[in-house]
């Protein structure tokens, strides 16, 4: 019975969803090779499967695919009762767990605890299965508008720093004109010449001064022209 239990515990932790018979049906369609058929869709394969057992449902294994009948006539608790009993049934047959071995009321009767654990187990998952659904889906959208709204201010920041034509011109011309008048030359005592910081004419008397402040006097040097 501890096989039953580990079984239903795992099934009731990957089934997500509202334990519905359509979500059920829709849930064993996608992860098993399983079909579900209604007894209504093949009366006479019916009787002749179940001839003089009135049941909500049966599993009847093919040559190359599994089918599951459900009796739809039936109420909605009853055909996911039926469904999970024999899909228990797949269960227990595919994992090989002494299912030939055991005699039929054995059988029958995992199935059954089958059922009601995992309508327990599941009772206590989905809770925790909506909330934290909910809680990542809210959460992607509020990711998704933080980083919308980040593109938008980078964006209004990146065409604000971006100056205009104008603005460079004007920004160039006064750098330039501040260099100019901070432009410092070297002149010698008796010299007429203004010369750069590594002229071979002011190596031993030449001394610092401000460009903008030579008398109009002063000319460039030749030699280096500074």
């Amino acid at each position: 019975m501890l096989a039953i239990k580990i079984e239903a515990l795992r099934f009731a932790l990957q089934f997500p969803e509202k334990l519905t018979y359509e979500n059920l049906k829709h849930y064993i369609h996608i992860h098993t090779k399983i079909r579900i058929k209604a007894y209504q869709e093949d009366p006479e394969l019916i009787y002749e499967l179940t001839p003089d057992e009135k049941t909500p449902g049966f599993i009847y294994y093919g040559n190359q695919t599994c089918f599951i009948f459900i009796d739809e006539a039936c109420s909605e608790p009853d055909k996911t009762e039926a469904l999970l009993h024999e899909f228990c049934h797949f269960i227990k047959h595919s994992y090989r767990l002494s299912y030939l071995e055991k005699p039929r009321k054995r059988n029958e009767l995992e199935a059954e605890n089958f059922v009601y654990y995992v309508a327990k187990y599941h009772k206590n998952c989905y809770p925790l299965f909506w909330f934290f659904k909910q809680f990542f889906s809210w959460l992607g959208w509020i990711l998704l508008i933080l980083l919308l709204l980040f593109t938008f201010t980078q964006r209004n920041e990146n065409n604000a720093a971006v100056p205009t034509v104008a603005e460079q011109e004007t920004k160039t011309n006064t750098i330039t004109e501040n260099i100019a008048i901070t432009e410092t030359v070297y002149i010698t005592p008796t010299g007429k010449k203004y010369h750069t910081q590594y002229c071979e004419y002011i190596r031993v008397n030449g001394f610092p001064v401000d460009k903008s402040s030579l008398p109009e006097v002063y000319t460039p040097c030749k030699v280096c022209n500074p």
